[in-house]
């Protein structure tokens, strides 16, 4: 066990979030993570990241095809499509 350095419960080792300002945080103190996916598909590394309860801050995709596209947005509302990588500039 160990004791989140916010809510000062004990959580099992299991889950562990380390910050480099705010110390160990269990995953109800965790704000999340913010994950870019290059070539998203239909979000699958978004639903593993639900099945093994990581919190995500922020989801941005890149994909192309309409129907991804619109699968991810049906399921994850929230992500932040950012279009085709071989239009991204400085």
């Amino acid at each position: 066990m160990k004791t989140c350095s916010e809510c000062k419960k004990d959580y099992p080792v299991l889950w562990k979030a380390k910050t480099r300002d705010r110390g160990d945080l269990c995953k109800d103190c965790c704000k999340g993570i913010n994950v870019l996916s290059l070539f998203n598909g239909m979000s699958t590394g978004h639903t593993a990241l639900d099945n093994v309860g990581i919190k995500v801050n922020k989801y941005y995709s890149s994909e192309l095809k309409p129907y991804a596209i619109e699968l991810t947005q049906y399921h994850y509302p929230e992500t932040i499509q950012l279009g085709d990588v071989n239009n991204w500039s400085e």
